[in-house]
């Protein structure tokens, strides 16, 4: 729509307008721009106690003429109109091009017919003055902007203009039909990144909001919920859901006088968590300019000032604001960014660092003794082996006090990484008092579940804090021992739950598989090559028990960059992706020695002086071993498939004798299997030579 286009529009609808007033139909019973359904606007909508009782389509004389009225019931816009009114159930449709008006209803028989004026009941106690009406206006402006944006982010420009009709409802002019004068010079002024000619879609925009302009202080919490849903859905960053915001200052801010910051503040949804509490003593930093829009118009709806509300550049570089003796500091952000040491310069000779490390290494510089952290953090910082030392560093700084498992779909669409809140105390306890609170929140639970299950996650955790008892159970637990290799809660739930000793016979011990092993690698990064001369295996040659030969791929020299370790006799290869992920096999072919494996197998060197390899191979795939390898909270295998999650698993292991045997039968039992195909396969190259030859 051109500019010219659309102030055209705007005065044939006034004058729409002023004659429907005229009939008695008050301005708060009229609506601009109405979404009947999903595709579909109408001109104007007519309310009557918050019910659509009719529907107006406006058009210039030049394109449709109303004089001829009997051919109007076949027009195509008026068979249009007709049908969204038929489809909305309302009493009438309005055909007008602005000084003339036609009414029209369905008769019984479906034909469009002409009627009379129909006058607004006087005794309608009009309710368009609530969430319907502001909604409807909101989608009004929004979709103008999606059409008619010069900026390419009509969600940017929807974000500034409702910071500049809220500024003008606070200046007290919220009653004047007209824009400030000023308004344009407010922009740029506001906005210096906004260009002069993006500006004319904004202002348009803000015509739209004005007429809702003295309801905004009424509706702010509407118009909250409506910002909320919609950067939901349409969020291009992380979005914080309020239910996740509010748990984090709750279990992180222990008394409303507290200093808080939040860092990499995102929409602001913390300002919201914060608002009955002291907002005054909560700070809050973003790196991102237009995030920060949404951030003081979040603090404008909820009555609060913006002046703590600050642009901080250096947030994703790990340089963090000069702030000192915090209390909590609070943050969800970005993950995996790539921080140049040069930009830290504090943490040894390595050139790039791990940034959830460095965020939480910087915070905490930031507490008070006895201060709080509370982050987000994806879940493989918790296990991987390449964060095992991280882990260990934190240690030596911090202390440990609880680790929330969040949902997978916490923050999706935007991401879809499994995460958990980590909650880091400024203090170093001795061993003995070191004590971890692990909650799980389960993943696809229904909202009343979940908020059973966050009270009782807030109730728990405020009796640990207290040192009082709590009834464990899979959602929370305490533990008194966290190892560096893994922290995750999967790992500490199956030993407190599973009751695994219970089910292992006592002919067997329970021995973590490091202790029973020489090494434990992962493959290497070979770069595939069809026209390559050097086999390797992959995934898809590991099943349960079976290496298969024939699917080998192939790289070529040139394209391997590292030294790899060659697989040698009794090497147990475990596949560490597919649908086959844990599926292990030994290597007991000769064909299969000397070559390389990539980094979705894990290779185990068993100790052959304290374990059979062949019943180790075996009891891996086994469903005691196997379940280890399942978050039993969520019901589906760990994400990432790491060394640590093979280290950590107990094996069930007899006597070297009993060890024997199980491998010797499995072997006997497989070669029978064996034959048994083999026999089977004859038989039915027999059966189908028979069909063959039937007739010759």
């Amino acid at each position: 729509m051109t500019s010219n286009s659309f102030h055209e529009g705007k005065i044939l609808a006034s004058k729409v307008i002023k004659y429907l007033e005229s009939l008695g139909y008050s301005s708060e019973s009229l609506v601009l721009e109405y979404k009947v359904n999903a595709s579909s606007y109408v001109d104007i909508a007519i309310f009557e106690d918050g019910k659509l009782i009719g529907i107006v389509e406006i058009k210039s004389a030049a394109l449709l003429s109303l004089k001829n009225t009997e051919e109007l019931p076949y027009n195509r816009i008026v068979r249009r109109t007709q049908g969204l009114s038929d489809l909305n159930k309302c009493k009438f449709f309005i055909i007008s091009n602005g000084v003339e008006h036609v009414w029209m209803q369905t008769s019984s028989t479906g034909r469009a017919i002409k009627i009379k004026e129909i006058p607004a009941n006087k005794s309608s106690k009009n309710s368009a003055r609530d969430e319907k009406y502001v909604h409807a206006v909101l989608w009004r402006a929004l979709d103008y902007l999606k059409g008619n944006s010069l900026s390419n982010d009509y969600l940017l420009d929807f974000s500034i203009a409702l910071n500049e009709i809220l500024r003008i409802s606070n200046l007290g002019n919220m009653y004047e039909t007209q824009l400030p004068e000023d308004i344009s010079e407010s922009i740029s002024k506001n906005y210096s990144f906004i260009r002069s000619q993006e500006l004319n879609g904004i202002y348009n925009c803000l015509e739209i909001l004005s007429d809702i302009k003295e309801l905004m202080p009424k509706y702010a919490a509407s118009v909250l919920s409506f910002v909320d849903e919609l950067l939901i859905k349409n969020n291009r960053e992380i979005f914080v859901p309020q239910w996740l915001s509010n748990l984090m200052y709750d279990l992180s801010v222990s008394h409303p006088n507290s200093k808080v910051v939040n860092l990499f503040a995102r929409y602001g949804s913390f300002l919201s968590s914060a608002s009955s509490h002291n907002p005054a003593k909560l700070n809050l930093y973003t790196s991102n300019e237009h995030l920060l829009i949404w951030c003081k118009l979040r603090a404008k709806l909820l009555g609060l000032s913006d002046s703590n509300i600050h642009y901080s550049s250096g947030l994703q570089l790990g340089q963090f604001p000069e702030e000192s003796y915090v209390d909590t500091v609070i943050m969800a952000p970005p993950f995996n960014v790539h921080i140049n040491n040069s930009n830290i310069g504090k943490e040894g000779n390595k050139k790039r660092l791990d940034s959830t490390f460095c965020y939480i290494k910087e915070s905490i510089k930031l507490l008070s003794p006895d201060g709080l952290v509370a982050v987000v953090v994806p879940d493989g910082f918790l296990f991987n082996e390449s964060s095992k030392y991280l882990r260990a560093e934190l240690e030596k700084c911090c202390s440990v006090e609880a680790i929330i498992s969040l949902p997978n779909e916490t923050f999706r669409p935007y991401a879809n990484v499994a995460s958990s809140i980590l909650l880091l105390r400024n203090a170093i306890h001795s061993s003995a008092d070191r004590v971890v609170f692990f909650g799980v929140i389960p993943s696809n639970t229904k909202d009343t579940q979940k908020k059973e299950i966050l009270a009782d996650l807030r109730n728990n955790y405020s009796a640990f804090k207290d040192r009082e008892y709590f009834n464990e159970d899979s959602n929370f637990f305490i533990e008194k021992k966290l190892e560096p290799n893994n922290w995750h809660h999967s790992k500490y739930h199956y030993l407190k739950f599973s009751e695994l000793e219970s089910k292992v016979s006592n002919q067997f011990n329970l021995i973590p598989l490091k202790e029973l092993s020489k090494g434990i690698y992962r493959g290497a990064s070979f770069v595939k090559d069809d026209d390559g001369e050097i086999p390797y295996v992959s995934q898809a040659n590991v099943r349960e028990m079976s290496l298969n030969l024939d699917d080998l791929l192939y790289t070529s020299q040139n394209k391997i960059k590292a030294k790899f370790r060659r697989l040698e006799l009794n090497d147990i290869l475990v596949n560490a992706i597919s649908n086959y992920r844990g599926s292990a096999a030994i290597v007991d072919d000769l064909d299969f020695v000397g070559l390389g494996a990539n980094r979705h197998v894990i290779i185990i060197q068993p100790d052959i002086n304290l374990i059979n390899p062949y019943y180790l191979a075996v009891i891996i795939n086994s469903e005691l071993v196997r379940k280890q390898l399942f978050d039993p909270a969520i019901g589906s295998v760990i994400q990432s498939f790491t060394l640590n999650s093979l280290e950590d698993l107990l094996i069930p292991v007899p006597s070297g004798e009993l060890q024997n045997e199980i491998a010797t039968s499995y072997k006997s039992k497989k070669f029978e299997l064996q034959q048994a195909l083999n026999r089977a396969r004859e038989i039915e190259v027999d059966m189908k030579d028979l069909v063959s030859n039937l007739g010759k």
